[in-house]
């Protein structure tokens, strides 16, 4: 059985600004895939409160396919974003958000790449 990994965002809290903030890049995982490492799933949960845009990504040899992207509206007071991504057959995941243009008064993100006992299923 695997444990679970927070991941620790250290970006900044995006200003006026449409510029691109990684959330997620498992590029840092020394040469393991997510399922080597014995991971399925990458859990994102982002408190803001300003438009933006999530894109996503494989790896592809040395780079990267987006493979999705989301309009992510400013949602309501005392609320937050949160979505799930299976990455179990990909040899690389990346998230990132494109801020909307106005400043964030606040991006509180938590993750975590989530393991899967496959034993169990």
């Amino acid at each position: 059985m695997h444990a679970n990994a927070r991941i620790t965002y250290t970006g900044g809290t995006p200003g006026a600004d449409a510029n691109t903030y990684t959330i997620v890049n498992t590029d840092s995982m020394e040469g393991l895939t997510p399922a080597h490492a014995g991971l399925s799933w990458v859990a994102v949960d982002i408190a803001h409160d300003a438009a933006g845009t999530i894109n996503w990504y494989k790896k592809v040899g040395s780079g990267w396919r987006q493979v999705g992207t989301e309009a992510i509206a400013a949602p309501p007071a005392n609320t937050s974003t949160r979505r799930d991504f299976n990455i179990e057959p990909l040899r690389g995941f990346r998230l990132e958000w494109v801020n909307g243009g106005a400043a964030q008064t606040f991006f509180d993100v938590d993750a975590v790449l989530v393991a899967h006992d496959r034993s169990s299923v």
